[in-house]
């Protein structure tokens, strides 16, 4: 009996049935394979999503550089334009400037040298009557001896480097040596500019085109379209030159004192602000006891005196009254030209005639140029030592000569000459005039010393005093040495901080007028023989005066080869901000084959685009000045807008043909484009 089989349910229920045992296998198969394929398929998806993505990437990337590429070019373009018609502006300038330096600095040298021998010889061994005075008046001619003594090797050095040199070979039109050197460089430069704009739009695509393929695989395309067909710019006149050269300004039909400022305001700062007392100031002269003010009413023969001195107190406060800006014939002479001219560095030529002859010349040159003013001649000094003596001793009538030369130092003291303390005691004396070093000062006026009559400078033939003879005039004279005097004269003031003299105010509050002194110690120089004052004249009063060339001679300011600027058409582009974006925007777009790494059959069939397609928009603008004269144009990405507008002008530029892109990837981008008109609003705002 036990070894019957067991009847007992739970046995069994736990028996197999052997068919079942054999078909496991095979749905564990199944599933496997199953999931291997939805594997492989999510692989292959990711493999070609994110190789989509990539390419996608790329395709933008190359996009934005082939906008930036091709914006970017025609901003370099505007700005090498603009630097041409600016160095253009610069070089008339140096014209005018360069020519009139071997003129000046002759002339300058001869007077320079006469003045540092005249005081060499002179200003020694004063006797003023004052041992104080005599020590400080020595020093300070020293020190002015040391200055003219600079600026005579300076001078000579200019004058041996142009008398080897000539300077015509860069400045004149038609010169011995044919046309100058910057009137060459002038018609390059402007040459140049009208190649730079003739040829801008082709040379942006073709920028742009190589920016965009230089990201893409090989395969890919780029191009460039602008906003408009339509000439960016113009050829001006000869004449435009002139109100940069004089002014600082653009030309008259460019300017705008808000949008085109030009390059001379804006970059440069060549700019200022003219200013004047402040009418509601109580420091003002004349409007306040405090200011002080001179009740003397003696006459100045040298110059100088309290009528040029500060009468004491608070200086008026000034407001702004005007605004201006200055062109490249001011800047040229400020800094290339005028020696130091505004630094108070030695040597001072600022402070002799040249830096006012070389002004004076030049500016000549320039009105042959743009007034057609007739020829000019320059009156240059001839020095002469002659001593007062050398005049004859009846009629009481002048040498021929225009002018006389002197050296002066001026001291102001709250104490009078004859006093043991004067110049010896602190706070009670001031030189009221300074230059870098020395507080001398030399002085070129018309006439011998001072007329007998009103007290006024006046020019031959009206008879003149002696030095010793002003005593006559109330002045106290003390001849200090064979060719130097000293005249002192009092007057009044109501303060002087300076020389310790304080406000005093009476019973009723009312200033009290003071006495203070004014002394001079004069030194002699010569006499300038030349009849005409030094400077300009229309025509010539004798042989020695020289003529000022011009250096424009037979040019012609209207012929086609005249240097002209270049600037934007204003009548197309306007200053508002739709017609900038109309006309300087451009749209790129690029191309790239996008077939899918695995199984394409599947992933492409139903692409309705083979490859992958980017656009991008960038701008050309200029935030300072809108003008071709102004060197701050750039590019830069925004947002896209138009979207049909762009595709209206892509199409007629795939008609005409992009550089280096074939018809049918033009046209196929194109068509692939206009698909997405009714999209774009959406896609284009994300």
């Amino acid at each position: 009996m036990r070894n019957q089989p067991s009847h007992d349910p739970r046995v069994i229920g736990r028996r197999r049935s052997p068919r079942a045992a054999c078909s496991r296998p095979g749905v564990v198969m199944v599933i496997t394979m199953l999931a291997t394929l939805l594997l492989a398929a999510i692989v292959f998806w990711v493999i070609n999503t994110g190789r989509q993505v990539d390419a996608r990437v790329v395709t933008q990337n190359a996009a934005d550089s082939t906008a930036t590429a091709g914006a970017g070019w025609v901003a370099r373009a505007f700005n090498t334009v603009a630097m041409n018609n600016v160095a253009i502006s610069r070089y008339l300038a140096v014209i005018n400037t360069l020519d009139s330096v071997p003129l000046v600095t002759e002339a300058a040298l001869h007077e320079q040298t006469f003045l540092r021998d005249a005081l060499s010889q002179r200003y020694q061994g004063l006797s003023t009557g004052s041992a104080a005075l005599n020590q400080n008046a020595t020093t300070q001619f020293k020190l002015l001896l040391d200055e003219l003594t600079e600026e005579v090797q300076t001078l000579d050095g200019v004058n041996k480097y142009y008398a080897g040199y000539d300077v015509t070979r860069m400045t004149h039109y038609a010169g011995p040596h044919g046309k100058g050197e910057l009137w060459r460089a002038m018609q390059s430069l402007d040459q140049m500019s009208q190649a730079t704009m003739e040829n801008v739009i082709p040379l942006a695509q073709t920028q742009a085109n190589n920016a965009g393929a230089a990201n893409l695989p090989s395969g890919g395309a780029a191009l460039l379209v602008p906003a408009s067909d339509e000439p960016l710019w113009l050829r001006g006149r000869f004449a435009d030159f002139e109100r940069p050269v004089r002014q600082g300004l653009l030309p008259l039909l460019i300017d705008d004192t808000v949008t085109n400022r030009g390059p001379y305001d804006t970059i440069f700062g060549w700019r200022g602000t003219a200013r004047v007392a402040d009418p509601n100031d109580p420091g003002e002269a004349g409007s306040s006891i405090i200011s002080g003010v001179n009740t003397g009413g003696a006459a100045r023969p040298f110059g100088g005196g309290p009528g040029d001195l500060s009468r004491g107190g608070r200086a008026p406060r000034t407001i702004p009254r005007s605004y201006y800006t200055y062109g490249t014939q001011t800047w040229t002479l400020d800094n290339d030209v005028r020696y130091f001219a505004n630094r108070g560095a030695r040597p001072n030529l600022n402070k002799s005639r040249y830096s006012h002859w070389i002004t004076l010349v030049s500016n000549a040159k320039l009105e042959y140029l743009w007034s057609g003013m007739a020829t000019r001649y320059f009156a240059k000094p001839v020095w002469d030592p002659a001593q007062p003596e050398d005049l004859p001793a009846e009629p009481r009538e002048p040498l021929p000569f225009s002018e006389t030369a002197f050296f002066r130092l001026d001291v102001k003291s709250r104490l009078p000459l004859s006093n043991g303390g004067f110049m010896r005691t602190a706070g009670t004396w001031a030189y009221p005039y300074q230059s870098s070093d020395s507080r001398a000062v030399i002085v070129r006026q018309p006439g011998w010393w001072l007329p007998n009559t009103n007290g006024q400078d006046a020019k031959p033939p009206h008879p003149m005093a002696y030095p010793d003879e002003l005593s006559q005039l109330g002045i106290q004279i003390t001849r200090a040495a064979a060719s130097a005097w000293v005249y002192e004269f009092k007057y009044t003031v109501f303060q002087d901080p300076e020389i310790g003299i304080a406000l005093q105010l009476d019973s009723e509050g009312r200033p009290v007028p003071q006495t203070a002194y004014f002394v001079q110690v004069v030194v002699y120089g010569g006499v300038n023989r030349n009849l005409d004052y030094p400077g300009l004249l229309y025509a010539p009063n004798g042989d020695d005066d020289p003529e000022i060339v011009n250096p424009y001679k037979g040019f012609n300011p209207s012929a086609a080869d005249a240097p002209s600027p270049i600037d934007l058409n204003h009548s197309i582009l306007k200053p508002d901000a739709d017609s900038r974006r109309q006309h300087l925007s451009f749209f790129a777009v690029t191309t790239q084959a996008d077939t899918a790494l695995v199984w394409p059959a599947l992933f492409d069939s139903k692409r309705p685009y083979p490859k992958q397609t980017a656009i991008a928009q960038a701008r050309v603008s200029n935030n300072h000045s809108f003008d071709l004269w102004t060197q701050m144009w750039q590019a830069q990405l925004e947002p896209i807008d138009r979207y049909e507008d762009w595709l209206s002008q892509m199409q007629a530029g795939v008609q005409s043909g992009y550089p280096n892109v074939s018809a049918e990837e033009a046209d196929g981008a194109f068509q692939f484009l206009t698909s997405l008109t009714p999209l774009a609003p959406v896609i284009l705002s994300h």
